[in-house]
């Protein structure tokens, strides 16, 4: 936290922003924190100008059709365009109706559609919860008898890779960001548990943040817990499209390290990246 206070300006801003950015680019949550804080935080007279388009784009591709096995026609050139209005308005004194636009553009993925809205913290209306059923399951409502613990092994000299999603690591260009299907390299592995619930009845909308609640029992004293959500395709893909990590040790917090013992079972609640 003292890290992030000492290298993030928000009060130091005191003139209109435009920032772009996507759901499979580099650390989405932190995109909406930052535009949050301009908002509240930056110069008073230019906190009602910044405007935010959040796309369906890995970084290297914002305003490509095609994003990671995905393609996306409609946000083709979508950041350019506004890029132009943008800087023809403040550089030009174009009137073209540039301060009419709203505050945040986002892209619904899966319906495929841009929608508008004032602020992101707040278009979330409620909050839709599943539960981990046996069988792999994934069920709208918990199970009255309790469930059956998921066993499995995990070597952490082979962790389970990283592969799609949102990322950002120069160090091994091999890491692929973006969505993709997980369900060979990520699924098909001993060290994963997967829970999948039954075909949906009609769309899921998510807007914010989800997170999963997890009871943890290792004969080990620490372990790390990845966390994906995924929309399995009717062809049988499993296409990842917001992830997580925790590190048991670190479960209470980072200011002190708090090991595990073997014989009893900690909660948890892993965080995804936003979507």
């Amino acid at each position: 936290s003292l890290i992030a206070a000492r290298s993030d300006y928000a009060e130091e801003i005191a003139v209109p922003l435009l920032m772009v950015s996507g759901w499979f680019d580099h650390y989405p949550s932190d995109v909406l924190r930052a535009f949050r804080d301009l908002r509240e935080r930056s110069a008073e007279a230019v906190r009602t100008q910044h405007r935010l388009i959040m796309g369906p784009w890995l970084h290297s591709t914002v305003d490509a059709e095609e994003q990671g096995e995905l393609r996306f026609p409609n946000a083709v050139n979508v950041a350019r365009d506004a890029a132009f209005a943008f800087f023809d308005y403040y550089l030009n004194g174009a009137k073209n109706g540039w301060p009419l636009t709203p505050p945040i553009r986002y892209y619904q993925m899966g319906e495929n559609e841009w929608r508008d809205c004032e602020s992101w913290s707040t278009l979330a209306v409620g909050v839709r919860d599943f539960y981990f059923g046996d069988g792999g399951t994934l069920l709208p409502e918990q199970e009255d008898d309790g469930i059956e613990a998921d066993l499995f092994s995990a070597d952490p000299r082979d962790p389970s890779p990283s592969h799609g999603g949102a990322r950002f690591n120069p160090f091994d260009p091999s890491v692929v960001p973006g969505p993709l299907d997980i369900s060979g390299v990520v699924e098909s592995r001993d060290d994963v548990v997967l829970h999948t619930s039954a075909p949906l009845a009609q769309d899921v909308a998510v807007n914010g943040r989800a997170s999963a609640k997890l009871y943890i029992q290792s004969d080990r004293p620490d372990c790390d817990i990845s966390l994906r959500l995924c929309d399995v395709h009717p062809d049988g893909r499993s296409i990842i499209l917001t992830d997580g990590i925790a590190r048991m040790r670190f479960r209470e917090g980072t200011n002190g390290e708090v090991f595990m013992r073997p014989d009893s079972v900690y909660a948890i609640t892993v965080g995804l990246q936003e979507i």
